[in-house]
């Protein structure tokens, strides 16, 4: 049978033959049949002029039926023609070209976030904040034009839904591979739930803005200025030219819709963001598990982008799509980039920049849910070249969204980001392992937990120096401010949970709960929790923390729970403390406003509080008085919860820094709870807690029980012969063991298990299977339609 191509499928969409006739091509009528049909005519009422035409009958002038039988007209299929209906490019149409001159930032003066971070005093804002203009605009300034300039809801409302949704083919830059594979009933499946559907201009623009404004900068999966030459020529140019795939181009979409404006979101027909989020991502989803592009780099680009969602029914999506997005990134050798050198320059620079966007996501993801890490030493050399402001020189020029200099600022922050993951490479093996750790192990933790730490601190002045040495002297971009501020985050969450992992080690080996080493981390983990909340803090001031990833939600959790507690136990009002938690409380808002995900932090958050069972005091009642204001009461959690407290205390408690130097296992179990129920999706019970952490502070009478091994770079193993005999000794003497289970916590997420994520286990996905495909969500789609 002949191929068909997509104008062959969407004729069958609105026709009544049958699926057999369907998949024929029409005949022409013989000379009979035309006078028949040429009587028949006459006697029909004669039709009015439709109100639009597509391009082959507007150019032939006659008659067209487009707006009658939907997206191919009678005379187009008759004539085996494409049938494309032109959009209103006049209003809206893109500049095809703007000089070097007109895209140059002019930046908005808005206070530094780049200074020393050894205060944990937050940052007083002495200058008036940026309005949402600043942060909003495509550098929509007096000497820069841009593609969307002169865009506001007035004219959109003139649009209708049926006027901003057309075909993808209308648009030149997507890639119109054959379709030819899917089944009829299949395609009509997608057809129906829109996948086949994009906005026109200027709506797809605002979209496109915003996803180089807030993602691109760091997840550079693709090339910007080739992108912008694609985009703004509308296809018009060499035919054999690389295209963007649907697939890609959707999931794009969907990552930008949380940052475009409301009324874009509302002419699209969504109630908010959160529906608009929803749709488009399901939509992108369909596109994979029906096989809609053979490309692996295509869908490994638009599984990162999937990486960005997470929801209460699907908690686990974000790690299912890193998953696929690194294994149709290795089976394309993106990690052997520097092993090609036979490969065009373009090629091996695409395969750079996708494995390194895979490395980020690998790191800020686990690092956020507490889970473990699937790109390890074992399968990556990280001492090869690395990505660097080198591979963004490119992008420097031909940007559309930032001028050079915020540009080259934003290159030092990504290439800061680089550096960083490439030490929570270790951080994370050690603290979210795989599998258990073995002795040996154990017994190297603190000289290992030390040279880590030394490795952040160092890197932490390193990047400091680098990114204010790029900057020019004017106050930096809002931009600038926010991805510099997430990167710090990432920094003081990876210092928290380094000296949690050694505190929780501490109570596995030592009877007495007040020691110098407790105190000391407890002095680390309040440093790492103050500046995180000054920097969320700064965020809400400079009015960026609406702009705020999905991915940060995880992060806002542990800090927003401890400045609780510390209000609850304050005998007397902070004012520090109230700000602090006022301001993260306002920035946890605004993500549960966009992400269906926060929803679940959010649960987590209020009943890890609601299971401290310290009374509040007068001076704290009014500062927890925003606890009513969320969808779930502390009333509701209250009666949800089992009758055992996670931590229940009648000593004297200052703030949670005094909970854990006196009774750290008390402190342990709380901030466990809140890193496995992140981990598993779901709030987690007392009884899913570390074996260690259920007896009462100062207890120990047990042996330590020996894991499996794990090996993590640069530990030097004792004898071995040593080893061999505590394995024998605990095999044949059964003992009371206070087991060190919690480093088995991120290894069974549910459906996705990280234990099976080494890269070696990894199959190439055959490109013939539906790959993805949820076989009763699928179902559940067919049943609305």
């Amino acid at each position: 049978m002949a191929e068909l191509g997509l104008e062959d499928f969407l004729t069958d969409l609105d026709g009544s033959e049958s699926e057999q006739d369907a998949l024929l091509l029409p005949r022409p009528a013989s000379s009979a049949q035309q006078g028949d049909l040429q009587a028949n005519a006459k006697k029909r009422i004669i039709r009015r002029r439709a109100r639009r035409a597509c391009a082959e009958c507007r150019k032939r002038k006659v008659r067209c039926d487009v707006v009658v039988e939907g997206q191919l007209c009678t005379n187009c299929r008759l004539d085996g023609r494409p049938c494309t209906v032109s959009g209103r490019r006049k209003r809206s149409a893109l500049p095809q070209s703007l000089s070097s001159e007109q895209i140059r930032d002019k930046e908005p003066q808005v206070p530094l976030l780049l200074g020393t971070t050894s205060t944990i005093a937050p940052t007083t804002i002495t200058v008036t904040p940026p309005s949402d203009e600043h942060l909003l605009d495509l550098d929509r300034r007096r000497d820069c034009p841009s593609p969307t300039q002169g865009l506001n809801f007035r004219e959109l409302s003139s649009f209708t839904i049926s006027d901003v949704d057309i075909i993808f083919s209308y648009h030149g830059f997507l890639a119109t591979g054959s379709l030819s594979h899917i089944p009829v009933t299949d395609f009509k499946f997608l057809e129906t739930k829109g996948c086949f559907h994009l906005p026109a201009r200027p709506v797809l623009d605002e979209f496109v803005v915003e996803y180089f404004r807030h993602v691109h900068p760091m997840l550079p999966i693709l090339n910007e200025g080739a992108f912008w030459n694609m985009y703004l020529s509308d296809g018009q140019f060499d035919q054999q030219a690389k295209r963007i795939s649907l697939f890609t181009f959707r999931a794009m979409l969907f990552v930008a819709s949380s940052f475009v404006s409301r009324d874009t979101i509302k002419l699209l027909g969504f109630k908010d963001a959160l529906e608009a989020r929803s749709s488009l991502y399901r939509r992108a989803k369909l596109l994979y598990d029906f096989d809609t592009t053979s490309d692996p780099i295509a869908k490994a680009q638009g599984a990162l982008l999937l990486t960005y969602y997470c929801s209460e029914r699907e908690p686990l999506a974000n790690t299912f799509w890193l998953r696929i997005a690194i294994q149709y990134a290795q089976s394309e050798r993106a990690h052997m980039y520097s092993q090609s050198p036979s490969l065009p320059l373009e090629v091996r620079q695409e395969r750079k920049r996708l494995w390194w966007c895979c490395i980020i996501r690998d790191r800020i993801l686990p690092l956020g849910v507490r889970r473990s890490i699937q790109i390890s030493r074992s399968t990556f050399d990280f001492d090869q070249e690395t990505f660097a402001e080198a591979d963004l020189e490119e992008e420097l020029e031909t940007s559309r969204v930032y001028g050079r200099e915020a540009k080259r600022t934003l290159a030092c922050v990504m290439k800061a980001q680089v550096n960083l993951a490439i030490i929570l490479t270790d951080v994370l093996a050690l603290v979210y392992p795989i599998n258990s750790l073995d002795h040996n192990s154990l017994m190297a933790m603190p000289a290992l937990t030390k040279r880590l730490r030394d490795e952040l601190i160092v890197w932490e002045t390193a990047s400091q120096a680098s990114v204010l040495a790029s900057d020019s002297g004017a106050a930096p971009h809002p931009s600038v401010l926010l991805f510099w501020g997430l990167t710090q985050i990432y920094y003081w969450s990876a210092r928290a949970a380094l000296c949690q992992y050694e505190c929780l080690a501490l109570q596995a080996n030592c009877p007495e709960p007040n020691t110098p080493s407790t105190r000391e981390l407890g002095n680390e983990i309040h440093l790492s929790v103050a500046q995180i909340s000054r920097i969320v803090g700064s965020f809400v001031h400079q009015n960026v923390a609406q702009y705020l990833p999905v991915s940060a939600v995880a992060y806002l959790a542990l800090p927003i729970i401890l400045n609780t507690i510390d209000i609850r136990s304050a005998r007397t009002k902070n004012t520090i403390k109230n700000t602090q938690l006022r301001l993260s409380n306002h920035a946890m808002e605004l993500c549960r406003e966009k992400y269906s995900g926060a929803h679940t932090a959010l649960n987590t958050i209020n009943r890890a509080i609601a299971s401290v069972d310290i009374p509040p005091s007068a001076a704290s009642a009014t500062a927890l008085a925003y606890l009513t204001q969320s969808s779930v009461t502390s009333t509701e959690i209250s009666e949800q919860m089992p009758s055992t407290q996670l931590l229940s205390t009648t000593a004297e408690i200052k703030d949670w820094l005094t909970i854990l130097v006196k009774q750290p296992r008390a402190y342990l179990r709380l901030a466990f709870t809140v890193d496995m129920s992140l981990s598993r999706g779901h709030y987690v019970g007392s009884e899913e807690l570390p074996r260690v952490l259920l007896v009462e502070d100062g207890y120990y009478g047990g042996v330590m029980n020996v894991p499996k091994p794990l090996e993590l770079p640069q530990i030097k193993h004792h004898d071995q012969a040593e080893m061999n005999r505590v394995r024998l000794a605990d095999e044949e003497e059964p003992k009371l063991r206070l087991d060190l289970d919690f480093f088995d916590f991120g290894g069974d997420i549910g459906p996705v298990q990280t234990s099976s994520m080494y890269m070696s286990d990894y199959r190439t996905p055959s490109e013939h299977s539906w790959t993805g495909v949820m076989v009763e969500e699928l179902l559940e789609e067919v049943g609305r339609v």
